[in-house]
């Protein structure tokens, strides 16, 4: 199946990349987008999907695409002159004027030779067995229908007077008649005419002659990127400013202008054209330029047209036009002439003066030539002398008629003197007794075939002169229905009407209440609904609200609103299925209803329950249209066709899971535009004996109801407010059933009024009274991170802050969660710190700093010092400002961006190592994590040591992909995985990856990866994520594990500052412990009865693994040093799942509260019997 793309484009990017694997970070580090050059109009490929051109396109915008299955053809409608190949003849016809045929993989040009308007619609009348061509047109180029208004250019050669003011200097570049002659065809020509650099000026045309031009047709010049704004033209003399019409090419709506029209700066457009509407009698116009684009204004092209010609004789030369490639009006003179300007009829006179006695013998004689393109119909009298009245046939394709004047044969001689010959001017008036055409047609392809006449012919009756035509449905045949921008006569009909061909040959019919007050662009007829779209707001009559959007009930002969509408323009409209899609400049659906769904660009109407419902993806932009790559049915494979500015394939507003079928299940907030998640965790409720009662807990910027903000948990199916804060959370941490809230925010909180820092009791659902951090100035703080300390009753918080109650402790400060009192933690610090962890026995800091007044972007305290100090062994300057830390064995990595570029770079204590990531500068880092992996296009990992990768989370910019959320890295190579974006179409941000159980941090990482955690990595990657969206679609993934044991915070390794709690990924329990063979609760105790029972089941000598573990026993006390390492006391059991090492082993233990703790050990260390 071929499709067909119509607008205005030259260049399309796609992508090509069919593949559908959903772990789609392994499956390739390529990139498959193509860069096709096309104009305006391409072929969609759907067996190979792929984009092809229409042999060379078109030299404009497409505005309308029609295709004919049976005929096999593509009619194409728009503001185009024709194709850019040569095209192929129609009958003799090769001018195409804003339509053309593709047909045979060729272009041809419609029998009747184009409109000298845009073309806005083609619709078929299947009943009628025609095609429709709707626009803003009133001459065929055939000339069977003609617009006087252009019919006859003025000559700007011969007797014409050229100026300007203020032309430019450069040489060749300040004349004048650069522009008279010159083709107003793309590419212009390359010597236009400009005005000085930043001043205005005017071009100017003086006649010898009296005109009234009709159509000024002009074209700006794009020369070093100059070129006219805002002009206006003035009849010399009168100084009158014309008064003109003209379409706007971005809004494609009539403006009338006088003192500031406007040019576009497009180079696509080729001319425009203004017509002017009060007509006045002059000898020479001017063309002031008031602004410009670039340094100066200047023009391509200059041409005046009046509806019809006057030839006046001159002396001189041939008084041919200077355009000689073109047919201009023209006068030869014989004999001796002499002219003379004659006072009060303001225009000159050829005399010819000789003796009476040679009246029978002289030549004196003038050749006048118009400009006649096509004479077809018989010439009426005027008030003038009438020479001639009748048809002149053309001989040749180039025919001009002449007309000779010169002394008659039979002249009486007078007896003396002199006889003068006085010529002034002959006029030639084409004057049609046929029908007009105001921007319908109607074609008969069988009719044309078979030589019928006629094939083609306007309406029976027309609209009004000037009416633009958007939109025509002829789904009933016997009915038209058109919409656009027009008024009837005596206003019985506005901008939509109907047309009956049963009534009295072809009859324009009002509708209810007048019509609609504004454009309309778009309708769709289904049963007896007829759906209307564009730029209205109630009918003319009526009072109901519409919002660009109505429903008329034809058979009740009543317009109905669509709930409340859109808050834009709709600009297109189509039916699918039982849904109508409405595209345009459009942001929301106008409704007070909270649940209302947010749109931008598109929105979608239910028929069948009469309602706005929303996606299942999002989709921003216009669509305008969505069809089936695929005939069978059961296949989901659809191309969305349209200005899309983003597709993601989930759509959530608030959040919204992803199970391990596939299916997504969202948590729908209110519509709040500006929403954003910051923070989340789990906390498992087990406070009634036997029940385990999973809690999520959400912290932002967001509003799901009146009571609920900024802080909620969900359970049990329901949101839950916690507090009543204003402001932003940052920050949370869970401590022994205590909530740790930390951002920048006041309100209430139950009985207290926080500062930007908040304690909540989960288990008595109140608050904790507690002092809050404040700015120098007295105003709120800044609270960014909340990290627990290798105390477990000790929380370090970083943000932007200047005291914690009264206590001057600038942006790190500690808090004893017992005694409920503020401490400092060292000296010199200030400004605002985004991330903390330890290393080394350091506490490293990162934000934008000052250590001792010196601007920093790291900060460290070494060795239990007091002090902050700045590593010397980072230039932090040349890095920007680091946004995240992550701990990695024996380094630190550190991310952020600066003017440049995004970067990733690790720290030892001594020496920073760039890791070459090659980010955009538009990116920003918010977390990183480890991912374990199952398989790669390649044998790197990150650490190199692991069977890891690197997860960024943010807003990357990663060349060649673009923007991307979330990606893995491998030390050398990007692993797109998850893109996001906002409501608006632009790139959405990941702010944090939340988990259960520990996980994804240097403490996780595995040198020797077990089977369960592999076979758990690969359904959290593939199946098992769940992405939480806030409104604006920023995203958030998580794992969640169901009815897991409560879990508080590891302690960091000792210093004394605590890495960041339960807030990354977790495990799956179906994953982790199904393997093993136990379901339901977390615990060690569980996994030592499933291990003995595998074991059992296996026999004892069976190989060691996660599928059939094995009980050892410690031996000695082993103390873990190193980050990944289990340490036990002795006699402890220990669960073995990996003895593939002979030195080292993994296993699992009892971590003291019940649940199991994984890491590696000397294998030396332990025995398979335990000790008496």
């Amino acid at each position: 199946m071929d499709i067909y793309i119509g607008g205005n484009f030259t260049t399309i990017t796609y992508n090509n990349d069919n593949q559908s694997n959903s772990n789609s970070n392994s499956n390739s580090n390529s990139n498959s987008n193509d860069n096709t050059a096309l104009r305006y109009i391409a072929r969609f490929d759907s067996q190979t999907q792929t984009l092809t051109g229409l042999d060379g396109g078109l030299d404009g915008p497409v505005q309308a695409l029609y295709c004919d299955q049976e005929a096999n053809s593509v009619y194409v409608g728009g503001d185009f002159g024709s194709p850019v190949q040569t095209p192929a003849s129609n009958n003799g016809s090769t001018v195409f004027g804003k339509i053309a045929l593709w047909q045979n993989n060729a272009w041809t040009a419609l029998p009747w030779s184009g409109f000298n308007g845009p073309v806005y619609t083609i619709t078929p009348n299947k009943k009628k067995n025609t095609i429709l061509f709707g626009g803003l047109f009133d001459a065929t180029g055939d000339g069977q229908y003609y617009n006087t208004n252009s019919s006859q250019i003025v000559n700007l050669g011969g007797s014409t007077t050229l100026g300007s003011g203020n032309g430019a200097l450069t040489a060749g570049l300040g004349n004048p008649a650069n522009i008279v002659c010159s083709n107003n065809t793309l590419p212009l020509p390359d010597t236009p005419w400009l005005l000085q650099e930043g001043v205005p000026g005017y071009w100017e045309a003086t006649f010898a002659y009296s005109i009234q031009p009709s159509l000024f047709r002009i074209s700006n010049t794009h020369y070093d990127g100059r070129g006219t704004n805002s002009f206006s033209i003035i009849a010399l003399g009168s100084n009158e400013y014309f008064e003109l019409s003209y379409l706007d090419p971005v809004t494609q709506q009539n403006v009338i202008c006088s003192k500031e029209c406007h040019l576009s700066n497009d180079t696509s457009i080729a001319f425009q054209d203004f017509t002017v509407v009060s007509p006045y009698i002059t000898t020479g116009v001017r063309i002031n330029i008031d602004s410009w684009f670039g340094s100066g204004g200047g023009l391509a092209s200059v041409q005046i047209f009046q509806s019809d010609i006057a030839l006046h004789a001159h002396l001189g030369d041939t008084n041919d036009g200077q355009c000689t490639s073109s047919i201009t009006p023209s006068t030869t003179i014989v004999g001796n002439w002499v002219e003379k300007y004659v006072f009060g009829t303001y225009q000159n006179f050829l005399t010819s003066t000789f003796s009476a006695s040679d009246l029978a013998t002289t030549d004196a004689s003038i050749l006048y030539t118009p400009t006649i393109f096509f004479v077809d119909q018989a010439v009426t009298e005027d008030t003038r002398t009438l020479i001639y009245s009748g048809f002149l046939s053309a001989t040749t394709t180039s025919f001009q008629p002449t007309v000779l004047l010169n002394l008659a044969a039979n002249a009486t001689a007078p007896s003396s003197g002199t006889v003068s010959l006085v010529a002034t001017s002959l006029e030639f008036i084409k004057n049609g007794t046929g029908v007009t055409l105001v921007s319908v047609l109607e074609y008969s392809p069988q009719n044309y075939t078979q030589n019928i006449v006629p094939s083609w012919r306007p309406l029976t009756e027309q609209l009004l002169h000037g009416s633009t035509v958007r939109t025509i449905d002829a789904s009933q045949g016997d009915v038209l229905y058109i919409g656009g921008q027009f008024v009837g006569i005596n206003d019985i009909y506005r901008n939509i009407v109907a047309y009956d061909y049963l009534s009295s040959g072809g009859q324009l019919r009002p509708l209810n209440e007048i019509g609609l007050t504004g454009n309309v662009t778009c309708l769709q007829l289904v049963d007896s609904n007829l759906y209307v779209g564009g730029s209205f707001n109630s009918t003319v009559t009526g009072t109901k609200p519409l919002g660009n959007v109505a429903r008329l009930d034809i058979a009740g002969n009543q317009w109905v609103p669509l709930e409340m509408g859109l808050d834009g323009p709709v600009e297109s409209m189509f039916l699918s299925d039982s849904t109508i899609t409405f595209s345009g400049s459009i942001t929301r659906i106008v409704n007070t209803n909270s649940t209302t769904p947010t749109s931008v660009g598109n929105a979608v109407w239910d028929i069948t329950n009469n309602k706005w419902i929303d996606r299942s993806s999002q989709i921003v932009g216009t669509v305008r249209l969505i069809t089936s790559l695929s005939t069978d049915t059961t296949v989901n494979n659809k191309i969305w066709i349209g200005g899309i500015r983003s597709a993601q394939t989930y759509l959530a507003s608030g959040l919204a899971s992803l199970n391990l079928d596939s299916i997504w299940s969202p948590h729908v907030f209110g519509n709040d535009p500006d929403a954003v998640i910051n923070t989340g965790l789990f906390w498992h409720n087990t406070t009634e004996p036997g029940t385990n009662i999973t809690v999520l807990i959400i912290g932002g910027r967001f509003k799901i109801s009146d009571k609920i903000s900024n802080l909620a948990m969900y359970k049990d199916s329901e949101w839950t407010g916690i507090g009543e804060l204003d402001g932003e959370v940052r920050a949370l941490t869970l401590l022994n059933d205590k909530l740790l809230i930390g951002g920048e925010f006041g309100g209430r909180f139950y009985d207290s009024q926080p500062k930007s820092f908040a304690i909540y009791d989960l288990i008595g659902q109140k608050n904790v009274d507690t002092i809050g951090v404040y700015g120098s100035g007295g105003h709120i703080g800044r609270i960014n991170v909340i990290q627990v300390s290798g105390n477990s009753h000790i929380v370090n918080v970083g943000g932007n802050f200047s005291l914690a109650g009264s206590l001057e402790c600038p942006s790190v400060c500690s808090l004893n969660t017992n005694t409920l009192q503020w401490d400092k933690v060292a000296q010199n610090l200030q400004g605002q710190v985004y991330d903390m962890t330890t290393f080394a026995g350091r506490l490293i800091a990162v934000g934008d700093l000052q250590v001792n007044n010196q601007r920093t972007y790291i900060a460290e305290i070494k060795d239990q010092s007091s002090i902050w100090t700045v590593p010397t062994e980072i230039q932090s300057a040349e890095l920007g400002i680091p946004t995240t830390l992550l701990s990695m064995p024996k380094k630190v990595l550190i991310a952020g961006s600066n003017a440049t570029s995004g970067y990733l770079g690790t720290w030892d204590g001594t020496k920073y190592t760039d890791l070459g990531s090659n980010l955009g500068p538009s990116s920003d880092i918010r977390q990183l994590l480890y991912i374990p992996i199952t398989s790669s296009p390649n044998d790197d990992r990150f650490p190199a040591d692991s069977e890891d990768m690197l997860m960024v989370v943010g807003k990357l910019d990663i060349a060649p992909f673009g923007n991307v959320s979330a990606a893995l890295y491998d030390g050398s190579n990007w692993y797109p995985y998850v893109l996001t974006s906002q409501r608006d179409g632009t790139p959405g941000t990941i702010q944090h990856l939340f988990h259960e159980s520990p996980c994804c941090t240097v403490s996780n990482i595995k040198r020797h990866l077990p089977v369960p955690a592999v076979i758990l990595i690969s359904i959290a990657v593939s199946l098992g994520i769940i992405f939480a969206l806030v409104l604006c679609a920023l995203c958030f993934v998580f794992i969640r594990r169901r009815n897991s044991a409560r879990h508080d915070p590891e302690p960091m390794p000792p210093w004394a500052s605590g890495r960041r709690a339960s807030t990354l990924i977790a495990m799956l329990d179906a994953a982790q412990l199904g393997v093993l063979g136990a379901t339901g609760v977390v615990t060690f105790a569980a996994m030592l009865s499933a291990a003995v029972a595998k074991r059992a089941e296996s026999g004892p000598d069976a190989p060691v693994s996660e599928d059939c573990p094995s009980l050892f026993y410690a031996k000695y006390p082993f103390d873990a040093k190193e980050y990944g390492e289990l340490g036990f006391g002795a006699n402890e059991t220990i669960i073995v799942t990996d003895m593939s090492d002979n030195v080292w082993w993994m296993g699992y233990k009892d971590d003291g509260s019940g649940k199991p703790a994984s890491g590696l050990f000397p294998s030396n260390y332990v025995s398979s019997t335990k000790a008496s």
